[in-house]
C-alpha cells in the first residue's frame, strides 16, 4: 500500500472516529480528496486544487500548525506543497495522520541507512581503487630500477620494502606496515623513497 493511500485510510477513520479541530478537520478532508505524497526523488506532500482561494485556506490552516507550504500554479491548478523529510512529517502529523508519520520515519531510516551503505561501499571500492593503482606504480618504479642496475644499490630498508612489495601487490600500506614490522608512515616514506630513486 502507497504511503499517500496509508494516510488517506488512516484520515478517513480519524475524521469517522474522533472530533478534530477545524483546521485539521479541514486539512484531513482536503488531502482525502486533492492530496498526494511521494518519497521516490526526495520527499514532497501536495495539494493540487482548481480555486486559488481554497489553496490560500490550505496554506492558513498548514500554517497555524507550523508547517510552511508554498503555493504555485501548475497545468492550470492551484498546487500547495511541501518539500522534505521534516516538512512533509509535520503536514502529516497536521493533517492527524500520526500511523503515516511512523511510516514516514521508518522509510527515512531506511532510505538514510541504504544511503549510508552505499557511500561506505563506494569508499571502500575507491580506497581499494587507490591502493592498487599506487601499488602498481611502485612495483614499475621497482622494476625500472631493477633494469637499470640501480636496485641492488638501494639501502637494505628499501630493498626490503621494495621486496614486500613486489610479493604482495595487494596488500594495503597497513597490511604491508604490519608484514615488515614498521609504521605505516615509515613505509610511506620508504616507498615514495623508491619510486623517487
Amino acid at each position: 500500500m502507497s504511503l499517500t493511500n496509508i494516510v488517506k485510510t488512516e484520515l478517513i477513520r480519524s475524521i469517522a472516529n474522533s472530533a478534530r479541530s477545524k483546521e485539521k478537520a479541514f486539512l484531513s478532508a482536503t488531502f482525502l480528496w486533492t492530496g498526494s505524497i511521494s518519497i521516490s526523488h526526495g520527499y514532497h506532500l501536495e495539494f493540487k486544487v482548481h480555486e486559488e482561494e481554497m489553496a490560500d485556506d490550505i496554506v492558513r490552516a498548514m500554517d497555524k500548525f507550523g508547517v510552511e507550504a508554498k503555493k504555485i500554479i501548475h497545468q492550470n491548478k492551484f498546487v500547495v506543497y511541501v518539500k522534505g523529510a521534516e516538512k512533509v512529517t509535520d503536514a502529516l502529523a497536521a493533517l492527524g495522520a500520526p500511523k503515516a508519520v511512523l511510516s514516514l520515519h521508518e522509510i527515512t531510516v531506511l532510505k538514510n541507512v541504504r544511503a549510508k551503505a552505499n557511500r561506505l561501499s563506494n569508499y571502500d571500492v575507491s580506497n581499494i581503487n587507490k591502493s592498487l593503482v599506487s601499488s602498481h606504480e611502485q612495483i614499475e618504479a621497482i622494476k625500472k630500477l631493477q633494469e637499470r642496475g640501480v636496485f641492488d644499490t638501494l639501502d637494505e630498508k628499501l630493498k626490503e620494502v621494495a621486496e614486500a612489495r613486489e610479493k604482495n601487490p595487494s596488500a594495503s600500506y597497513e597490511e604491508l606496515a604490519g608484514m615488515l614490522g614498521i609504521s605505516k608512515s615509515g613505509l610511506r616514506h620508504r616507498l615514495n623513497k623508491i619510486l623517487n630513486s
